[in-house]
């Protein structure tokens, strides 16, 4: 299709593709090769059927309108996000404008620059919009009476404004209570994250004594996102503002083995004090657990408390380390080692990974696929992330598991052995 005449017939039978087919990998970016010679029209036919499936393929086209100099057909696809959003400022609205304010800065673009020069259409359009909904935004956060998922939204919209971003951290930083309901503080916290604003580590720092253990989860990735705001999350450890145990040992892991040299000196200095780093003393120490009669009952019960975070057997866990299904027929003693030094034996597919994007966000996780153009790296918690490789500053292996160390801060060795006899019966 891509060397077939640049008409309406063609971008048709391109946007069918694109539309019927936005889930299968291969077909979408088969679809998206041919793409390029018919942007303009392809963009006017996908726009005019507004199909529920446009959403999924957006950005791609978007960043390809950018890579390729093409304002016309940037504004053509980004206008009508912003005028959903005028009409009906929803979180999901929100949320779709904001997607695309984030790609345009991290192509060092913007509204202004996609409109400039242009006097009318698409373009002037998108300026003026922008402006409308921006100052609506602006009501809408001031306005105590709207209610808080309106102002959330409004929040997520200015906060990829510099000029706004001191009210929107002031509002956010109000919600950061334990009188929040959780989506709305999941909602402030993630937010927070897409700020630049220096006060947030002690936004977050300040209300952390308040945080259900979900949210100091949360709060600690946001912390993390940043080289700063990481420097200001040990300098809270050392002041026993936050001690290290609130963290989890995930999060420990990825501050010890931190990419800035700095930040990982720090970390080991401040959280790993004390631990015994030696894997082998923790496994003898563990010896008889493998001749102590194990409940499992109780060993279930220690797998949904330490384990399911990372791992699922039967209908409990995530999917974010390997099946345990392929390795309960190991004997106990090989069990044992893999639980208590878990990079002695890393699993194919299963090294962690520093991902440090261009605008310094900080990303620790498996990559569970990749292309040409993209990488998909899967974070704590089983989220996936899809990461265009123009938006990688650097990637390094860190040699280690997304399996934490100490673990057995968590076991007696009875405990142990039932968590052993509950992995060797699920065989």
């Amino acid at each position: 299709l891509g060397a077939f005449p640049a008409t309406a017939e063609t971008a048709d039978a391109l946007a069918e593709l694109l539309l019927q087919d936005h889930e299968d990998p291969f077909i979408t970016a088969a679809a998206l090769s041919s793409a390029l010679p018919h942007q303009d029209n392809l963009i006017a036919t996908l726009i005019a059927r507004d199909d529920p499936a446009l959403p999924r393929i957006r950005l791609t086209l978007a960043d390809m309108a950018i890579s390729e100099g093409n304002p016309n057909a940037l504004a053509a696809l980004t206008l009508p996000v912003f005028v959903a959003a005028e009409r009906n400022l929803t979180q999901r609205h929100a949320d779709d404008m904001a997607s695309l304010l984030d790609l345009l800065a991290r192509r060092d673009s913007s509204v202004t620059a996609v409109s400039d020069g242009a006097s009318e259409g698409p373009r002037r359009e998108l300026a003026d919009t922008h402006i409308r909904l921006t100052d609506h935004a602006r009501n809408l956060l001031k306005d105590e009476g709207s209610t808080t998922e309106v102002r959330l939204a409004a929040a997520t919209v200015l906060a990829r404004n510099a000029a706004d971003e001191s009210v929107v951290v002031e509002f956010l930083t109000g919600l950061l209570s334990a009188h929040t309901p959780p989506a709305h503080l999941q909602r402030a916290l993630g937010t927070l994250a897409h700020t630049s604003d220096p006060r947030v580590p002690e936004s977050i720092i300040g209300a952390w004594a308040t945080f259900t253990p979900p949210a100091r989860e949360q709060a600690a990735d946001v912390l993390l996102s940043r080289a700063p705001w990481t420097q200001a999350l040990l300098d809270a450890v050392e002041d026993r503002a936050i001690r290290p145990t609130d963290l989890s040992p995930v999060r420990r892991t990825r501050l010890l083995n931190h990419p800035d040299e700095g930040l990982r000196g720090l970390a080991v200095a401040r959280i790993a004090t004390g631990e015994n780093a030696e894997r082998a003393e923790v496994i003898g120490a563990y010896q008889e657990s493998l001749t102590l009669e194990g409940r499992t009952e109780g060993g279930q019960a220690k797998f949904a408390e330490l384990c399911a975070s990372c791992h699922r057997l039967g209908e409990v866990g995530l999917n974010v380390g390997p099946d345990l299904r392929t390795v309960v027929a190991h004997p106990k003693e090989k069990l044992l080692a893999n639980i208590l030094d878990p990079n002695l034996d890393i699993q194919p597919g299963y090294h962690a990974y520093n991902c440090e994007l261009e605008d310094g966000e900080q990303l620790f996780g498996i990559i569970t696929s990749e292309n040409a153009t993209s990488i998909t790296l899967k974070v704590t918690g089983g989220a996936e992330r899809s990461i265009l490789r123009s938006d990688i500053y650097a990637l390094e292996s860190t040699t280690i598991s997304m399996m934490p160390e100490g673990l057995e801060a968590g076991l007696t060795v009875q405990e142990m052995a039932n968590l052993l006899a509950f992995l060797k019966g699920q065989g």
